[in-house]
């Protein structure tokens, strides 16, 4: 795994050096944001590759080439990330990436102001346009169309310089399918539909189209509409905002429906009805105002307070959520690393990830670090809240990290 300044030599190029500016790390990936040294050639470019403790998975890296080959066999389209072709490093397949400026919509979405439904529609207008593309677009062996396995606001990166929509990560949650604890299944289960996580081997583009609906629920709401696993169940998704113009929510709860034979068969009809509201309908789309949306509960913030405090909030909301999500921006992200060490010096499991978020128009850096109880093993002592503070033998310990 290289670091930020690292060089990697790339074989396919000889006598070229490329020099690592950002890593983004996420569930099943890890992304190098590189330039050529001597600033000519391709400039830019992202490296994608498996993450080190998913490439020893049986058949991870052979499936990893493959999905791979499919997406760049994809070719150009305005709303895709184009895959180049594969290159060796290190004796590890990778995959050369259009480099798209920008942050992904995630970000957007908690960005102020709100970006409003007219906006959720325009985005959602551009993700259509690709998924047909992606659906219908012949490939090697007489196979028609590439299914995307893990559509989500992760995976639907936004151009800052004119808000083009760009969808990446094409079929790779294949890769590593294997290692999840439910079947067989590969992807995000939150934005998984039912059949992805019970028989992944069944998927057709209505699972796309599901994913794609939970995608534009929590546009609009700032939630999914099931949590974890609980769309195996019986109980119905949890209700869109009153306010939500009518058109809008029955192509948004067609899309999430748990039988895939009662959602939209193909992303056409998905685009004709939203081009329809968008065209007839504009009024009551601009009146919908939603609300900002706040950042779930399992999110930590990290300002000025010192780092031992931070800590002590992560493993105190550790008792309630499965994973915790450390964020900082600009000066601030030091100090969110320095609360990444310490913890994962207490054997918690950590997912890195940089970007940008646009304030007002000016893009400021920021670092997620996700900690995660899977493999939490705490050092002996204890730890408790008493009013505003902590106390025990945990917090007198990290009290000493500052």
């Amino acid at each position: 795994m290289f670091r930020e300044g690292d060089s990697i030599a790339i074989r396919e190029w000889p006598g070229q050096e490329w020099v690592v500016e950002n890593v983004l790390v996420g569930g099943m990936g890890i992304v190098y944001i590189c330039h050529e040294r001597s600033s000519v050639g391709l400039g830019k470019m992202a490296l994608k590759a498996l993450r080190p403790d998913h490439v020893s998975l049986l058949g991870a890296k052979e499936r990893f080439q493959q999905e791979a080959e499919d997406w760049i066999n994809l070719g150009e389209h305005v709303n895709i990330v184009s895959a180049k072709f594969m290159v060796e490093v290190s004796h590890e397949p990778y995959i050369v990436l259009e480099y798209v400026e920008g942050g992904t919509l995630r970000t957007r979405m908690y960005a102020k102001p709100p970006m409003g439904l007219q906006k959720a529609v325009e985005f959602s207008l551009q993700i259509c346009s690709a998924m047909q593309y992606a659906h219908s677009k012949p490939l090697t062996g007489g196979r028609k169309g590439l299914l995307h396995r893990d559509i989500k606001p992760e995976n639907i990166l936004i151009r800052s310089s004119d808000g083009c929509v760009k969808v990446t990560d094409f079929g790779l949650s294949r890769a590593v399918e294997g290692s999840s604890s439910v079947g067989q299944a590969g992807g995000t289960f939150q934005y998984m539909s039912p059949e992805q996580i019970t028989a992944p081997v069944t998927v057709d583009r209505r699972s796309d189209v599901y994913s794609f609906g939970v995608t534009l629920y929590e546009m609009i709401t700032g939630s999914v509409p099931y949590p974890e696993l609980a769309v195996l169940g019986s109980k119905q998704p949890l209700p869109l905002n009153p306010t939500v113009p009518q058109d809008i929510a029955s192509i948004i709860l067609k899309c999430i429906q748990r039988d895939r034979n009662n959602r939209f068969p193909d992303f056409l009809q998905i685009k004709t009805s939203l081009e329809n509201i968008q065209h007839f309908s504009s009024p009551q789309i601009n009146g919908f105002k939603p609300p900002a949306l706040n950042y779930p509960r399992n999110y930590v913030f990290v300002g000025e307070k010192e780092v031992a405090r931070y800590v002590s909030v992560v493993i105190h909301k550790m008792r309630s959520f499965p994973e915790v999500i450390i964020r900082a921006r600009g000066n601030q992200i030091g100090r969110a690393e320095r609360v990444g060490n310490e913890l994962r010096s207490r054997g918690m499991q950590l997912q890195f990830r940089r970007g940008f978020d646009n304030i007002e128009g000016r893009e400021v850096s920021f670092i997620e670090i996700r900690a995660r109880r899977s493999r939490l093993k705490p050092r002996r002592g204890s730890i408790k809240r008493k009013g505003t503070k902590w106390i025990g033998s945990i917090a007198r310990t990290i009290r000493r990290l500052t």
